[in-house]
């Protein structure tokens, strides 16, 4: 991913209509390229940066499918909990 940005949008060569919302920290940086194959739209959000509302966002660009990726450590935090949450109320 050559870092962590608040988003990422890649277009792969797969035609078929799947469209894959990949929620990260840092820890999810390495997966989007294997999964170029099952996908043809890959969204990459770090959830530390991320201020649009989520279901909005999944909405507007017919996301097929959600990956929630992050490391042991981040993801049993309460804080990260409540980010997710935030996401679905959002207004930016």
């Amino acid at each position: 991913m050559g870092g962590d940005y608040r988003l990422t949008h890649v277009a792969t060569a797969t035609r078929n209509h799947r469209r894959l919302l990949i929620l990260k920290d840092s820890f999810g940086n390495a997966l989007p390229a294997y999964l170029f194959y099952g996908f043809q739209d890959i969204h990459v959000v770090d959830c530390r940066y991320f201020t649009k509302n989520l279901v909005d966002y999944v909405r507007d660009h017919h996301i097929t499918d959600i990956l929630f990726a992050n490391n042991v450590s981040h993801a049993s935090l309460p804080a990260t909990t409540d980010s997710y949450r935030a996401y679905l109320t959002q207004d930016k």
